[in-house]
């Protein structure tokens, strides 16, 4: 059996990270070590989990703490990755273009020889991973909205399902919150549904503009819109409605249509499920619709 890696990278992947079929670290390398990396690299299209076999074939290659793969405005990380004192960065390509950057965190510089070998291991790892970043994409286009190209309903769910989970592992909570427009449907009977297209597309700008980095915001359908915020208390809850409030009231399509937005919010509680989370953010739309819409109500 050849020698499996000892640095601390490994061990991290050894003990926290399970690879496909159920096989620990040291099965993978005594029952698939004949299998080539292409043919490894081949059995996924999900980006971490190709960037994961491969870092577990460059592993036999140096000693490395940490591994990112960075591609369009995106980076995803090797399981325990660590910043290392060196760093050093290869761009990966096919087919004569450059498709990412993978980024390796060091304890200790490389020679020459370990990157003329990585070099000839990224040579195989460029077709599997632009099949990836195609997949990537077109998971990706299947999850907006194509009007707003906000988030779109099907993402709401699945993104709503991880939040409940994080929630519960970190006993913490998040803020779901709904809104709706108010008059958007005299918008689309007086000047048409083009008009009724403006302003969609404007409040989805809206609620990008308003809501922080970490938050994500959804178009249910129709005029229904959703955001999900993580880590808030009530307070800053409250403060991104009222931003979004006005910068509604403020917004010259939204006044020259007269339309406004009905807000309500609540936080998931750890006895929550799917159902009842969203029941309460539903009902506390409703109070805010029903006490004279163009406000915020919480539940």
């Amino acid at each position: 059996m050849e020698n499996i890696p000892t640095s601390d990278f490994m061990t991290t992947l050894n003990n926290d990270f399970r690879p496909l079929f159920g096989l620990n670290l040291a099965d993978h390398y005594s029952e698939r070590h004949t299998v080539s990396l292409v043919e490894q690299l081949q059995t996924t299209l999900e980006i971490d989990q190709l960037l994961e076999i491969f870092s577990m074939e460059a592993a036999k290659t140096v000693r490395f703490c940490g591994l990112t793969l960075n591609f369009a405005n995106e980076t995803v990380a090797v399981r325990g990755s660590i910043p290392g004192r060196h760093r050093i960065c290869f761009n990966i390509t096919a087919g004569g273009n450059t498709l990412a950057q993978l980024s390796y965190s060091l304890t200790e510089g490389l020679t020459k020889n370990a990157i003329r070998q990585l070099e000839k291991l990224h040579q195989q790892f460029g077709y599997p991973l632009r099949n990836a970043l195609s997949f990537h994409k077109v998971k990706r286009l299947a999850l907006k909205d194509a009007l707003t190209g906000l988030s779109n309903r099907g993402h709401f769910d699945d993104s709503l399902v991880q939040a409940i989970t994080h929630a519960k592992r970190k006993r913490s909570t998040f803020a779901m919150i709904m809104l709706d427009l108010d008059n958007f449907k005299q918008v689309n009977d007086a000047f048409g549904h083009q008009a009724g297209d403006e302003v969609i597309k404007e409040f989805a700008s809206i609620l990008n503009r308003s809501i922080r980095g970490d938050d994500s915001a959804f178009r249910l359908g129709g005029d229904e819109f959703t955001i999900i915020a993580s880590d808030q208390e009530d307070c800053e809850a409250n403060v991104i409605c009222t931003r979004i409030q006005h910068n509604v009231a403020t917004n010259p399509i939204m006044i020259k249509y007269t339309v406004s937005t009905s807000i309500g919010y609540t936080f998931f509680q750890q006895n929550d499920s799917v159902a009842s989370l969203y029941t309460r953010t539903d009902n506390a739309l409703y109070a805010a619709k029903d006490f004279g819409r163009n406000c915020t109500k919480t539940a």
